[in-house]
């Protein structure tokens, strides 16, 4: 299997943490696959609970 960066997160200025879950989503009306990411907050100690949503073409 190979991989390729969809994104990178600090160029957005966003820090995921620790990604936990990641599930293909519906199909999206240009008819890319849709791609979500669960990062969770880590008991409360950094960060908050954030889902990503990514279009993979």
């Amino acid at each position: 299997m190979s991989k390729r960066l969809l994104v990178a997160f600090a160029t957005l200025g966003l820090d995921p943490q620790c990604v936990e879950g990641m599930t293909w989503g519906p199909a999206l009306l240009d008819g890319s696959r849709s791609l979500i990411l669960l990062s969770d907050n880590n008991f409360g100690l950094v960060g908050k609970t954030a889902f990503h949503l990514l279009a993979v073409g």
